[in-house]
């Protein structure tokens, strides 16, 4: 049975990630566990005169017949619905505690307060959850949900970007979606003629090769597991290379995974991984792979 847990708001955004869930939900026979952790958030949404304290029963109510209304926009699947008391970071335990394989959830794309919440709480569940994290960007349309056939899998040859696939194999299978295997290229100089850009060096040197030729045994060891796979390469910095590379091999769904950083925006995501949720018009499935992190902070 393959769990997805749907963190929920009071905001009306937050519901964007619904129809995605259900979409995924039919082909993988999954199992959607709607929750909303109750929290001083809610204040701002439905605030009252008394204390914080005395408004959070009836926060909680609101937010009971919130996860029952939006249960039934689901089609394929019967979701539990949860409400806990607990503020949104408190959500990376229930994952835990819940077995969930994966977390969908829509980012906001607002600024001020929305934006820093989604931020936050998505850094937060990425980092300590330990699971991947279906993030439902800004520019993704709600009435395209369906369950994705192709996926763009970001691959550099790290140890870090091989273990995404662990974690998105079992996604994969359940979708029988093909991979296409990517990885963005340094740039090489060019010379602009007849409209076409030409490279002044093979772009194709010995070290493109050697990645290309480490991800086709990758690609092998895939389709010996009974996926289809295919390899594709961009010129460019990686956030744009994955976005054209996406759009132009028709994937709908992009998959990468990133690792820790400070402050706020930057928790988790990076500045890659950012850049794609914020402009990609499709599903990003993020990983954060704590053994990986773990061994490369002891190195």
């Amino acid at each position: 049975m393959y769990r997805m847990m749907v963190p929920l708001d009071a905001s009306d955004e937050s519901s964007r990630a619904i129809p995605w869930a259900d979409a995924l939900a039919g082909p993988v026979k999954g199992q959607v566990l709607l929750v909303r952790g109750v929290g001083w958030q809610d204040l701002l949404f439905h605030p009252a005169s008394g204390t914080g304290d005395d408004d959070i029963p009836r926060l909680m109510e609101i937010a009971q017949h919130d996860l029952e209304q939006a249960s039934k926009r689901f089609q394929h699947v019967r979701p539990k619905i949860e409400v806990v008391r607990g503020e949104p970071n408190e959500l990376a335990t229930m994952a835990s505690e819940q077995k969930a394989d994966l977390i969908v959830m829509a980012t906001h794309g607002r600024s001020g307060v929305a934006r820093s919440l989604a931020g936050s709480v998505m850094g937060e569940l990425v980092a300590s959850a330990g699971l991947p994290v279906l993030s439902i960007g800004p520019n993704v349309p709600e009435d395209a949900a369906r369950a994705p056939r192709t996926i763009l899998a970001a691959c550099d040859g790290t140890p870090l970007a091989k273990a995404l696939f662990p974690a998105l194999l079992p996604l994969a299978r359940g979708l029988k979606a093909n991979l296409i295997l990517f990885r963005a290229l340094e740039t090489v100089e060019t010379l602009a003629l007849q409209g076409a850009l030409i490279p002044l060096e093979n772009p194709f040197n010995p070290r493109t090769e050697e990645l290309t030729e480490d991800m086709g045994a990758l690609a092998d060891d895939l389709r010996a597991q009974g996926l289809k796979v295919e390899i594709a390469a961009g010129f460019g910095g990686a956030s744009t290379a994955i976005l054209e590379a996406a759009e132009q091999e028709g994937a709908d769904m992009i998959a990468l995974t990133t690792h820790s950083r400070s402050g706020l925006v930057h928790w988790v995501l990076g500045s890659v991984a950012e850049a794609v949720i914020a402009e990609a018009t499709v599903p990003v499935f993020v990983y954060h792979p704590k053994e990986v992190a773990a061994k490369k902070k002891s190195a």
